[in-house]
């Protein structure tokens, strides 16, 4: 214990108003009548209410005197004083001692500093804000609400109280519970600042991969860029493909344009020649029909009805329009033939056109 702890309790004890007189000798030998009558004294200092048991003749009275005292400054003022060091009665005890002693010490300089100070405790009559004076009464009014419904619970709390304090508490039991939680403290510490670790590795990982892909980035688009500037050996050569292209392109609009115009005169020359063929059947076959019947009135020997013998008086005529049929039926077959003639010179057109087509369309594609 070293003399500048030894000097500052008896200072504070003299400043608090001990009655006795205590020298720096006193707690170079133990001396537990001492030690027990400060102990006494500072706690009815800092609580006159409190009942403690002085009698210290034996030895389990002084533990009992010690264990009770260090349970009393502990429950009421959260002091927590070490037993053992109390019971050697010597400087170390004198340590033990100044921990109530500072407090008190503490709160009396506070006392007289309050007093000293000359403050106006009473409400200024200076004007005041009306608006904040509402804002201020509203929240006394919740605070007070708020109060009240906490001390509805004050009973039960109380007696809890009542029972904490009353409890008899075992110091190493308590000592034990706490550092037990203080190694759980510390493990969970561990673990933090273990992740934190983890976390920062983690950070510069990413950090380092960033840098990385961010210079890739800029490397990629520099060669972008140059790309960009700079002109293909074949940009010429494709720009005139490009315009031969385009010029195959109308070539091709344009012969797909007459193949289907083609098309169309075609099949309307169909279907006219299609329409004249079947015109010719039907006067034929009229005209065999006819021809038929007279043969067969002639063969039976029966006289020809009025129309066949009108048509006798007409022979000549009647032979002429048979020539004339014959004549017009030998004609027509001369036309359709023609027209098979031109039809497979149309045929060989589109054919060749066609084949031209797709050599024009093989090099476009090539």
């Amino acid at each position: 214990m070293s003399f500048t702890h030894i000097r500052k309790f008896v200072v504070a004890m003299k400043s608090l108003g001990y009655p006795h007189t205590i020298s720096l000798e006193d707690f170079c030998s133990p001396n537990f009548k001492l030690v027990a009558d400060c102990l006494t004294w500072l706690m009815l200092r800092y609580d006159p209410t409190i009942e403690l048991k002085t009698d210290i003749s034996t030895e389990s009275h002084r533990v009992a005197f010690l264990q009770s005292a260090t349970r009393l400054m502990l429950s009421k003022a959260r002091i927590k004083l070490n037993a053992k060091r109390l019971y050697s009665a010597d400087g170390y005890a004198m340590k033990e001692l100044l921990k109530i002693a500072s407090v008190l010490q503490l709160a009396t300089r506070c006392a007289i500093v309050s007093e000293e100070d000359n403050t106006e405790l009473g409400p200024s009559m200076r004007m005041f804000d009306l608006k904040a004076t509402r804002v201020l009464v509203n929240e006394i009014t919740k605070c007070g609400a708020t109060f009240y419904d906490v001390l509805k619970s004050e009973p039960e709390l109380h007696e809890a109280r009542k029972r904490a304090t009353m409890a008899d508490m075992d110091m190493d039991y308590i000592e034990r519970n706490m550092q037990d939680s203080i190694n759980v403290i510390l493990n969970d510490i561990d673990v933090t600042n273990q992740e934190n670790t983890n976390v920062e590795n983690d950070i510069t990982m990413l950090q380092t991969k960033y840098e990385k892909q961010k210079f890739e980035l800029e490397r990629l688009e520099n060669r972008l860029s140059t790309l960009q500037n700079v002109r293909p050996a074949y940009m010429d050569e494709y720009e005139l493909l490009k315009k031969e292209l385009n010029e195959l392109f109308l070539v091709y609009v344009e012969k797909s344009r007459n193949l289907q115009w083609l098309e169309s005169q075609r099949e309307i020359y169909n279907r006219e020649e299609q329409e004249k063929l079947e015109e010719v059947n039907r006067k034929m076959r009229r005209l065999q029909r006819r021809v038929q019947n007279e043969e067969l009135c002639i063969l039976q020997g029966e006289e020809v009805a009025e129309d066949v013998v009108n048509m006798d008086s007409s022979e000549d005529s009647s032979e002429d329009e048979k020539t004339n049929s014959w004549t017009w039926l030998h004609r027509e077959s001369s036309k359709l033939k023609e027209q098979e003639v031109k039809e497979d010179n149309v045929v060989d057109i589109n054919q060749t056109s066609a084949e031209e087509l797709d050599d024009d369309s093989s090099d476009d594609d090539f």
